[in-house]
Formats: C-alpha cells, sequence, structure tokens
C-alpha cells in the first residue's frame, strides 16, 4: 500500500508531501511538519531534503498482512555511537477510527495550513451554518451518515 510513497523526494513540494522519507525526516527535525517544510526555496526544505536523502524505508509483511484493521508504522533512529532508538504503534495520532482529532486539535491544524485568520473566519461560517434551523438539519443528517461509514 506505501510502495509508491517509498520514493525520494524530488525538487517540488508535491514530491515531498508524498515522500516518506521526507516526510520521516522533517518529523525528526521538527515538532510538527508544515507547509513550510515542504515549500522549496527555503533552508526548512533544504534541511529536511538532506536528513531524508539517509532515511529509508522499508514495507513489512507482517505489517501489510494487518490491513485494513491497522495501519502499522515503526521507526528505527540510528545515531552515532548510541543505541537504536525504535518506536512503533498501530495506527496514527488523527486516524479516525482509533485517535480522532479533536475540536482543538482541528482547528490547530487548520490554523496551521491555512493561517488563523481564515481558519477563524472558516470556523464562523460553519458555526452560522450550523446555527440557521434550515442546514442545521442537513448537518445533523449529514453528520449521522458520515458516523455510520
Amino acid at each position: 500500500m506505501a510502495a509508491p510513497l517509498i520514493k525520494p523526494a524530488g525538487e517540488s513540494r508535491l514530491s515531498a508531501m508524498f515522500s516518506l522519507p521526507f516526510m520521516a525526516a522533517a518529523a525528526v527535525l521538527n515538532d510538527e511538519v508544515t507547509p513550510q517544510h515542504t515549500s522549496t526555496g527555503t533552508p526548512e526544505f533544504d534541511e529536511v531534503k538532506r536528513l531524508s536523502e539517509r532515511v529509508s524505508v522499508k514495507i513489512l509483511a507482517e505489517y501489510d498482512d494487518k490491513l485494513p484493521g491497522e495501519r502499522w508504522a515503526a521507526v528505527d533512529i540510528k545515531l552515532k555511537d548510541m543505541p537504536v532508538v525504535s518506536l512503533s504503534q498501530p495506527n496514527p495520532v488523527g486516524d479516525v477510527d482509533y485517535f480522532p482529532l479533536g475540536i482543538s486539535e482541528i482547528e490547530n491544524k487548520l490554523a496551521t495550513l491555512i493561517g488563523d485568520t481564515t481558519m477563524r473566519s472558516l470556523k464562523d461560517l460553519i458555526d452560522d451554518l450550523i446555527a440557521d434551523h434550515d442546514t442545521r438539519d442537513f448537518f445533523q443528517g449529514l453528520s449521522r451518515l458520515v458516523v455510520r461509514q
């Protein structure tokens, strides 16, 4: 399933976003991965790209066998003259089935992606839509439908 994502990042933002080595390097270097890290021509992009060239990704059959119920990931970090640091987990944070994001996490993520002012405008628009009696029924029905899926 992840095989197309194993390739290293090219010189474009899109290739960086869909490169597991690039995203792993960005996560190692930063508390969170933001659009700035995938914006070409920035010091952040160049730093992540350099580290990503030292990242290798392997697909493990024992993890693939657990799909689709579990979406395992494991990371081994090898440092000079130190023991290997390893971490694995069955499902990522934000996975709707296991660790869904709450309202504040979604708002923070949106603010990171589209800016705080735009996120607040979008939130106000959604709040207005929900407060409107006609749209409230529509969104409640849509919500029930999505939750059942």
